[in-house]
Formats: C-alpha cells, structure tokens, sequence
C-alpha cells in the first residue's frame, strides 16, 4: 500500500507521560493546544488507575512547547485540587521516522452516530453495508476519529442531515481539515459542493491521499492556507474541529463565512469553556445556540447563523 509522505524532520521528540485515568481528557486538550502530531494512550504497569499517554512532536519549537506542556500540566494539579499527585513526565528523540506507522497499528474501525463507520484502508468489516464508511490512513494529522471532538463534529454533521435542519446541502466548509474526515463525511452524507483547508502541509497530504482512498480527489477540494484563502466565500455548513483558543483567534471569519440562515459545528471546547465561546462577540452578534453536544469531558455546539 501506498504510504503518506514522511515528514522532512529528521528526527521526532516522544513525550510520555504517566497520569491518574481521570485526568486523560484534560491532559489530551493540553497537549492538543500544543499541537501534537498524534497520541498514543497506553496502560500502565496494568494499572485500572493510571495510564500513559505518548505525544509526538516534529522539531520545530520544542522546547517551547515542553515547558508549556509542564507548565499546564502543574496548573490542571492545582485547579483540580490533586495535592500529593505525582505526574510523571519524560522525553526522548524518536530516530525511527516510520513512528506513524506504529501509530497506525493502533487503528481499529469506529462506529460513530447511527451512520457513520471510520476505517483503515487495510480492514474489512461486516458493517460497511450498512454504514457509511469512511476510509482514513492514520498519518500524523489529527481526525482518525478515535478522539472525542472529532466524532462529536461527525456526529452534528450526521445530526443536521438525518434530522433534515437545512433546507439544503448546498456546500460545506471544513477549517482546520486536518485528515479530511469531516470533508469526507459531509460529501458522503450529501452536501454537493465541499471544500476543507489547513495551515499544516503535512495534514493536507494526508487529507488528499484519504481523498484518494475514498475515490473522491475529484469531489473535494483541499487547500493549504488560512481562512484567509476563502474569504469571499460564503457556506450552508462550516465546521471548526480546534482548541478554544485557536477557535477565538479565527472567530472574526466565521460571520463571514457562513451564509445568512445557515449553520456552524464548532468542537474542541471541554466542559466550561462552552460560555466563555458564546460570549465572544463575534459569535454572540451573528449566531444563536442550537444544540450542545456532550461526549465525556468534551463538547461540540451546533449554532444557527442570524
């Protein structure tokens, strides 16, 4: 099988860290905000309490990105009152630049909603005839849908459809496309024109070769970029799939570019930051609340524009 283009970076730094299970989704945002190229949840040691969680990181900006990692992470001990808790953290270079390949081995299709199933190109599964199944290579981009927000952005895309929200599936946005699965899902649930985007080369190669996987590279179309590159474009559907505060920095576009009555799926928000989202004034004066979205820690917000 074909294989995603490995990264030009010689080498990759492994940050493993062992925690209490209940803090998993939060340690998962911190290094999220940090932007990992992919996690790895292990057991540990057996343990029913405790697990391991593996973050890789290309070379850029490593340093920086560590300490912030430690940072927060004494910060989450404090907010969450864990006196006495230890959180073991270490790191290490990765040599071997075929890291994503034992990433993907971790891969196993995933039913998600009433519709939807994710897989790996290489599985067969009794449910494709029944579902609609959505072919993803695991390359070292985010959106296998293994992780809460992105089955909570598919479950809302499957939601407006099988409901019938929108009067039409006339074009779908996907910011921040990551993998394309949110792309893939959309077209595959009916949307006619669809278009995804992101700022990370190596995400928008994986995205085009899943593309490729599911017989679609003439349907959607990727670009690399900001929101900046469709900005004179307008949406039926935008979903955003991004860390708070990534969503607060692109907040400005989102008006823009969703059309008059149409509909926005923003997820990557963990509980409580939910508010602090709507309150943002550029959302506040263009959308109003549908429907909140909940799956453990996370929360996905379906909002209708004005």
């Amino acid at each position: 099988m074909k294989k995603v283009e490995e990264s030009e970076s010689p080498f990759w730094w492994q940050v493993s860290i062992v925690i209490p299970s209940y803090l998993k989704d939060d340690v998962s945002c911190i290094l999220a905000e940090e932007m990992t190229n992919g996690i790895i949840e292990k057991s540990y040691r057996n343990s029913k309490n405790r697990l391991s969680l593996q973050a890789f990181f290309a070379q850029n900006d490593f340093d920086e990105k560590f300490k912030n990692i430690k940072n927060k992470l004494n910060e989450l001990t404090s907010k969450r009152n864990c006196k006495g808790l230890k959180i073991t953290v270490n790191k290490k270079k990765l040599m071997d630049k075929k890291w994503g390949c034992n990433w993907a081995s971790h891969f196993k299709p995933v039913r998600v909603g009433k519709k939807l199933l994710i897989s790996p190109p290489w599985t067969e599964y009794s449910d494709r005839k029944k579902r609609i199944n959505i072919v993803i290579y695991p390359g070292m981009a985010f959106g296998t849908g293994t992780h809460e927000s992105t089955r909570l952005c598919l479950k809302i895309i499957e939601y407006i459809v099988l409901n019938q929200k929108m009067k039409n599936l006339d074009s779908f946005l996907d910011i921040g496309c990551g993998s394309g699965i949110l792309s893939i899902a959309a077209y595959k649930l009916g949307f006619k024109r669809v278009k995804g985007f992101d700022i990370d080369k190596e995400a928008i190669k994986n995205a085009k070769y899943n593309l490729k996987l599911n017989k679609l590279e003439e349907n959607i179309k990727i670009l690399c970029g900001s929101p900046k590159i469709v900005k004179n474009e307008c949406f039926t559907f935008v979903a955003v799939n991004m860390v708070l505060n990534e969503l607060i920095s692109i907040s400005s576009y989102l008006p823009m570019l969703v059309e008059k009555k149409g509909m926005l799926a923003v997820s990557g928000i963990i509980k409580g930051q939910d508010k602090e989202f709507l309150k943002n004034k550029f959302i506040s004066e263009n959308f109003f609340k549908e429907k909140t979205f909940r799956e453990n820690e996370w929360r996905g917000i379906l909002l209708s524009r004005k």
